[in-house]
């Protein structure tokens, strides 16, 4: 099947290789004859115990490798260059970008807050700056656009029966989360409600610790992310997803678009959901930080809307990244 090539060459440059990445690599590869995509922790990733003992010679194995891909890809003609997590790696790498591809579009999408990555210095080296932080947005004069999902979510909440009434997936140690998963995993097992949680708690001291401090969380650590594939199973199978954002934000998490795309109901803390054109209290549930005078006894399997669904679709992957890399 024939389709036509918006541009000829992208350079998408990101933090890492994960399912989110790799699917905005693949929807650029749709709508260009070419992506060159490098993840800054291929470019260069810090040896451990030069990092911690020998922090000079870091600096300058790092300014070495740099140096060398930017010598490799000079020679290259970009219709769009399209940036995440800039803050990750020095400012001198983007300047060089700049120099180098001064003709060339930069477009940066910031899916953190900046008081989480603070990419205020960064900037002027971009043409167009997004933010998924409306208040961001605000105070510093970026454009908003919210999150995206995958295209595995979409309706996936349709497919199956049900296991589980109400399920958390997420990291264990964004601020303030496991005093709110403690809560509510309280409150829904005092409603005896099926649930599921699986709680992401990398580093061995630090998860030790956790597991100390929240004992009766500590069987829902775990050490490795949970797959890609399991995710959209379990998504498959429950009524519904709770999410707590960081507290530090007031973007909207990936997950509110996976658990909306896939038919699922939403609790969220995040009051800001409000704000957006597909906010509907028949399929969001805007709950208080500490579940207080809040019941699940609404708990339901959404119907499939087929007008609503598609009018969500503009936050598919596929019209996200065309969004985006619009100029």
């Amino acid at each position: 099947m024939s389709r036509i090539m918006r541009y000829k060459n992208i350079l998408y440059l990101d933090e890492k290789e994960n399912a989110y990445t790799r699917g905005i690599r693949d929807e650029l590869q749709r709508i260009s004859g070419r992506v060159d995509c490098y993840f800054y922790y291929g470019i260069y990733l810090d040896p451990i115990f030069i990092r911690q003992l020998k922090p000079k010679e870091n600096e300058k194995l790092k300014y070495k490798s740099i140096k060398l891909f930017l010598d490799f890809i000079k020679s290259n003609h970009y219709d769009i260059i399209f940036v995440g997590h800039p803050s990750l790696f020095p400012k001198y790498f983007f300047e060089n970008i700049r120099t180098i591809f001064k003709n060339t579009p930069i477009i940066n999408y910031n899916w953190s807050s900046i008081k989480m990555y603070n990419v205020l210095s960064y900037l002027d080296y971009f043409d167009k700056i997004y933010s998924f932080d409306r208040q961001d947005c605000r105070n510093y004069n970026l454009q908003y656009y919210p999150l995206f999902y995958l295209k595995e979510f979409e309706n996936v909440g349709f497919k199956n029966r049900k296991i589980y009434n109400i399920s958390f997936i997420g990291s264990a140690y964004n601020s303030g989360r496991l005093e709110f998963i403690k809560k509510w995993y309280e409150k829904v097992t005092d409603l005896n409600m099926t649930y599921f949680i699986y709680l992401f708690t990398p580093e061995i001291f630090k998860s030790v610790y956790t597991k100390i401090k929240y004992p009766k969380l500590s069987r829902f650590f775990f050490y490795h992310q949970l797959p890609m594939n399991e995710v959209v199973n379990k998504f498959s199978v429950s009524e519904s997803m709770i999410d707590h954002p960081m507290t530090i934000q007031t973007g909207l998490t990936i997950r509110t678009f996976e658990t909306l795309a896939a038919g699922l109901h939403l609790y969220t803390t995040n009051d800001a959901i409000r704000q957006e054109p597909f906010y509907s209290s028949d399929r969001i549930t805007i709950i208080d930080k500490d579940i207080k005078d809040i019941n699940f006894n609404g708990l339901y399997k959404i119907k499939p809307d087929k007008e609503w669904q598609e009018s969500f679709s503009v936050y598919r992957i596929d019209n996200w990244v065309r969004h985006i890399v619009c100029i």
